[in-house]
């Protein structure tokens, strides 16, 4: 009886730091769209697009803050890509963490997840399942920024 409750007194040990461990994750849905999640798929080059997916507790839509407010997924940091020479064509995908200004994320107060230039990663135009991820100028004010923000379920 008494090697019995050890043994269940480590389950619940073990249970309890699992938990405390997968706190520090989160996932990231757009506002007013909880069903739908920021999600890292893989893709044939090396890191991860990013797009909206329906929710389902993986980890490719778990989100946690890194050093240097990197935010990490899939063992990769979001960051910010110049497409062209011109650096106007941006997007956002998840690469390997090197600490670059372009992998440094806030998430404000109103919701926004606000990158390198005061650039702000925002789903492209209405949040549906398979929507795309793209940056954009933040918006200065709160009713122009409502399709920018973010609502974050557990703990970044």
């Amino acid at each position: 009886m008494a090697m019995l409750r050890a043994t269940f007194g480590m389950l619940v040990l073990a249970g309890l730091m699992l938990a405390a461990g997968s706190a520090s994750a989160g996932t990231l849905r757009p506002l007013g769209k909880s069903d739908l999640c920021l999600t890292a798929e893989p893709t044939n080059q090396p890191g991860y697009k990013l797009s909206l997916k329906a929710c389902a507790n993986s980890e490719f839509q778990e989100f946690r803050k890194g050093q240097a407010n990197v935010l990490i997924v899939a063992k990769a940091c979001v960051e910010i890509i110049a497409v062209d020479k011109t650096r106007q064509n941006l997007i956002a995908a998840a690469t390997q963490c090197r600490g670059l200004p372009g992998q440094s994320w806030t998430l404000s107060r109103a919701g926004l997840l606000v990158g390198a230039n005061r650039l702000c990663l925002v789903p492209k135009g209405e949040p549906v399942e398979g929507g795309p991820i793209a940056i954009e100028q933040c918006a200065e004010d709160n009713a122009a920024a409502l399709d920018q923000k973010w609502a974050v379920y557990g703990r970044l």
